[in-house]
């Protein structure tokens, strides 16, 4: 049984419920994007330089990276 449900928002209420999420959703959501979109191109130096930014931001997106940086 296929249990899929079709909602229809704006692009407005979409990205209001992308700028809620915590930072590290927002980065796996562009990662995901990034990499559905160029899996179509066929651009597979693309994704791995994209891929390598997922892993690097486990270091980047920590709460001491945010100290450091937060008077910039």
């Amino acid at each position: 049984m296929d249990s899929q449900i079709n909602i229809t928002i704006s692009y407005n209420q979409l990205f209001e419920l992308v700028r809620q999420l915590p930072v590290r959703e927002k980065q796996k959501l562009l990662t995901s994007l990034i990499k559905e979109n160029l899996s179509k191109s066929g651009n597979d130096t693309i994704l791995t330089h994209f891929a390598s930014e997922e892993t690097l931001a486990k270091d980047w997106l920590s709460p001491e990276e945010d100290k450091a940086w937060k008077d910039l």
